[in-house]
């Protein structure tokens, strides 16, 4: 009687470790992943935000892509310089923006949300990076309530540019 008490409490325990790792399973399978946490993959370069001096919604972006995931630090330079990084990086004047940040391979033009970010490094396209031009309200570092749709480009190598996503 005690061997089939013994063997009853073992299944039962097979049974129930058997359910738990089963439930693991489909949770992690089911659950979806945040951009910090797809980004946490993708990547683990540091970006350095470039920016001039005197622009406060370039230092609150450079503080929303820590939140974000992405270490990050950034160094003022002068607007003749920063004019220098957009030739060189093939950043266009109608695609220019008030920073430019280097993050691996790539560069961010402008108050680019997370999204794009993570897609860029997940998927790593041959382009030199992305740009959002201007400051739109309600992106990252700008105030105000999103009125439309951001489009942001991807910026080849040799400058020209095509859609590579919209938010």
């Amino acid at each position: 009687m005690k061997k089939s008490f013994n063997i009853i409490i073992i299944v039962l325990f097979l049974a129930g470790a058997s359910l738990f790792l089963i439930m693991g399973r489909q949770k992690s399978e089911t659950s979806s992943s945040t951009p910090s946490e797809k980004l946490a993959t993708a990547s683990t370069d540091k970006a350095v935000v470039y920016k001039t001096a005197n622009c406060g919604c370039c230092r609150v972006y450079a503080k929303y892509l820590p939140k974000e995931g992405i270490e990050t630090e950034y160094s003022d330079i002068s607007q003749e310089e920063l004019d220098q990084m957009r030739q060189k990086f093939g950043i266009s004047d109608d695609m220019a923006a008030c920073h430019i940040t280097v993050i691996g391979d790539y560069f961010v033009s402008g108050h680019i949300p997370i999204e794009a970010i993570t897609k860029l490094l997940a998927e790593k396209p041959d382009v030199a990076g992305i740009a959002l031009a201007g400051m739109p309200s309600g992106t990252p570092g700008m105030p105000g309530p999103k009125y439309e749709q951001w489009v942001i480009y991807a910026i080849g190598a040799d400058g020209s540019s095509a859609e590579f996503m919209t938010i």
